[in-house]
């Protein structure tokens, strides 16, 4: 998956990830294995390369700052061992709790509020969110935009691609002006994710899953998300919304025991728009290290 400079968007991401950290209070982070760096390498381009992305520090148990290969230093904070904030430069994300459940989460750069996640739960899993931004700031970097909604679920769901977010941020936001809103909703089997939908104005997304016996990489390798996202790895997906192509994601995995070390993404979009079809296909491998 394609990764862009540092901004508030990885601050998101991060807020995301440790929002779903444990069975018991959301925003404390529980690793069973502490990351030390993740390299990327997109097989796909012309000349592969294996690349540091990120580099971990921790305090003790505690996450300290991720340092990107692209630039930018996240810094965190936390109130008794729960996420309170993320900060770099500008750029700041505030979680708010009630009790032991995340509440909602303030985006914002510059001291100008760019979005709000509020979340709903339902026998301690989230079960939907929506999500409020203005339009008028993301307009003017529609491509941040779009990758925003591509980071935050890489850590709370199975992964979406770089298109596929680009496409439906397209949709989402196209013409409008002041501020709008989107909603979530997710469908369980398990402690896996079996549907998520997205609904934005008249439109809709749809996304479905299939698992191996793997653990989700992101599930117990970075963090202990126990009962708030996938459990297990993801083998499929499939991403379906109007007027936009056709995504299909598959995954396979090099592992110790059941924990993967390794991840690789194969995405293939195809679109038909009369007699003429495109596809066009990636391959991203996502290589993980740990403090030994």
């Amino acid at each position: 998956m394609k990764k862009i400079n540092f901004s508030i968007v990885t601050l998101l991401v991060i807020a995301l990830t440790l929002v779903f950290a444990s069975c018991t209070k959301d925003g404390v982070y529980k690793p069973k294995k502490k990351i030390s760096k993740i390299y990327e390498t997109v097989q796909t381009d012309p000349s592969p390369a294996k690349i540091l992305k990120e580099e971990w520090t921790w305090d003790g148990k505690l996450l300290s700052k991720i340092a990107y290969h692209d630039g930018g230093v996240a810094n965190f904070t936390y109130d008794k061992k729960q996420l309170s904030s993320i900060t770099n430069g500008d750029d700041r994300v505030d979680l708010t709790y009630d009790g032991n459940f995340i509440e909602n989460i303030k985006v914002y750069h510059k001291g100008d509020l760019e979005m709000t996640y509020t979340f709903e739960h339902a026998k301690k899993l989230i079960s939907g969110y929506t999500v409020e931004y203005n339009a008028a700031i993301l307009n003017s970097d529609a491509e941040k935009c779009a990758r925003l909604v591509e980071n935050v679920f890489r850590f709370i769901l199975p992964e979406v691609s770089t298109d596929a977010a680009t496409e439906y941020m397209k949709v989402a936001t196209s013409n409008l002006k002041g501020g709008s809103k989107y909603t979530v909703s997710m469908v369980y089997d398990g402690k896996n994710v079996s549907s998520k939908t997205i609904k934005y104005g008249d439109g809709t997304m749809e996304y479905t899953y299939t698992y191996t016996d793997y653990r989700n990489p992101y599930f117990g390798l970075l963090l202990d998300m126990d009962e708030s996202t996938s459990k297990n790895a993801v083998a499929t997906c499939v991403r379906t919304a109007p007027n936009t192509p056709d995504y299909n994601y598959t995954y396979t995995y090099k592992a110790d025991g059941k924990v993967p070390t390794q991840v690789t993404e194969n995405v293939t979009w195809t679109l038909s728009l009369g007699n003429t079809t495109t596809t066009h296909t990636e391959t991203i491998v996502t290589d993980y290290e740990f403090v030994k």
